[in-house]
């Protein structure tokens, strides 16, 4: 009795340690994955984005089973309505846009945070439709068990990399080829 008691904790310790590797090992894998997306574009469960001088601001809008005319309106930090924009006919499920990062008489608007609000016609009714911003991950914050890993957004602050909604992509800019010399 006395031996099958000492076998068991063995067993429950050995079954510890090996659950703390497992753990430790998805920790590791975790924080690889995160860690490609440094500089990626990320949709978050906000409607508030962040634009860079003289950049863009893209999103999705979920219109679910169907909206039309939709018209999105983008407020800075002060809650002054820079422009408003429109996407015209029938739209259903997540409608990507993207905001020219312009204000209504067409100047580039300051760097810094925007947030979108969007309404439409659904089922005959005007009325709001969610909206979700893109944020660029600077870096990334590695997680523990307790813990989870922490994406940090360019002028958005952290998110948990487990509310990320969708994965974008770099932003691309154009480069001008190099001219290569042949012997």
């Amino acid at each position: 009795s006395q031996m099958t008691s000492m076998s068991t904790s063995q067993g429950i310790s050995s079954l510890s340690t090996q659950m703390e590797s497992l753990n430790s090992l998805m920790t590791s894998s975790q924080a690889l994955q995160a860690s490609a997306l440094v500089g990626q574009n990320v949709l978050i469960p906000s409607n508030t984005g962040y634009v860079e001088k003289g950049g863009t601001l893209s999103g999705v809008i979920a219109t679910g089973d169907g909206g039309s005319n939709v018209k999105v309106t983008v407020k800075d930090e002060s809650g002054q309505v820079i422009k408003e924009f429109s996407i015209e006919g029938d739209q259903k499920g997540n409608v990507a846009f993207e905001w020219d990062g312009k204000d209504k008489d067409g100047n580039p608007a300051k760097e810094g945070k925007y947030t979108l609000k969007a309404n439409g016609t659904v089922d005959g009714k005007s009325e709001s439709v969610p909206i979700f911003a893109y944020g660029k991950v600077d870096s990334v914050i590695l997680g523990t068990a307790s813990n989870p890993t922490q994406l940090n957004l360019k002028g958005l602050g952290t998110t948990s990399l487990n509310s990320i909604l969708q994965i974008a992509g770099t932003v691309k800019t154009p480069s001008t080829p190099t001219p290569t010399a042949s012997i």
